[in-house]
């Protein structure tokens, strides 16, 4: 059976994934195993109870939502970075990952 987690359970596993998501990343078993959590957050985010209700609240609904956009945007940010090594301009970035002229 499908059992769903309790809300101060999911809150953890955002505030986990939140700090320490980026270290999982740099290694294949953690990006798997942060790609299935994340997969597992989204499908409960997602949920609807019969008539069309959450199943979890607003406020948890928000928190996923958010650790969704904290990621998007480090992976971004990651990605101008790794960009700019290649390019030999890391030190002429600024905060918004834009080249200074």
């Amino acid at each position: 059976s499908d059992t769903l987690p309790d809300e101060s359970a999911i809150h953890c596993i955002c505030d986990l994934l939140t700090h320490i998501g980026f270290a999982l990343e740099r290694q294949l078993q953690g990006k798997n195993d942060l790609a299935r959590a994340c997969e597992r957050l989204r499908d409960i985010k997602d949920r609807e109870a019969p008539g069309s209700q959450r199943v979890y609240s607003k406020q948890i609904n928000v928190l996923i939502q958010e650790m969704f956009d904290g990621r998007a945007v480090a992976l971004r940010a990651r990605a101008v970075l790794e960009q700019a090594a290649e390019v030999g301009v890391c030190g002429m970035l600024d905060i918004d990952g834009l080249a200074r002229s």
